[in-house]
């Protein structure tokens, strides 16, 4: 439908050791930004050279990092904390990264990070939650066509209690 290419940013990043170290205490890989930013500009000038794709689909939560002249939108895929905490713990993650992934999600994070690194008319937010993907990627194709409006905005710290979270992560991940 798009003629795009996706790019994984966590894949690209492991594949192509484009970390600088392995924090043990999150369990996670920290990325070298700047390498990865260069390897973002090499992927969208080869694209682009070969004229083959209009979109270049890169996803990831710190998609943020993209250059903005490259940046056509940016849409961040929202859940519900408490139900992004479900089903991290179900994965089998940590407990102590289960919950700092549902508190920034509660917060906002990867919302601010994007409005922080680009203009407010290219982020877009979109809410997953319980949400078939068939259903999620349809509403992202008409935000691309412009037949649906790309807007911001959504607050979970209005609708759920933080303290949730935590009683949650007991029960979720034993």
């Amino acid at each position: 439908m798009l003629n795009a290419k996706a790019i994984d940013l966590s894949q690209m990043v492991m594949a192509e050791g484009l970390y600088t170290d392995y924090d043990q205490e999150r369990g996670s890989y920290v990325i070298d930004e700047k390498r990865v930013r260069a390897r973002i500009r090499e992927l969208i000038d080869l694209c682009r050279d070969q004229g083959e794709e209009r979109y270049i689909i890169i996803e990831g939560h710190y998609a943020e990092i993209v250059d903005d002249r490259d940046l056509e939108l940016l849409i961040v895929l929202r859940m519900d904390p408490r139900e992004l905490l479900r089903r991290l713990c179900n994965r089998g993650w940590r407990k102590r990264k289960s919950i700092e992934n549902s508190e920034a999600e509660y917060l906002g994070v990867c919302l601010a990070n994007a409005l922080n690194e680009h203009p407010p008319e290219k982020i877009c937010e979109i809410d997953v939650s319980e949400r078939d993907p068939n259903a999620v990627a349809k509403e992202i194709l008409r935000v691309l066509e412009e037949s649906a409006r790309c807007e911001y905005g959504i607050d979970w710290t209005a609708s759920i209690d933080p303290e949730d979270l935590y009683r949650l992560a007991d029960i979720y991940c034993t």
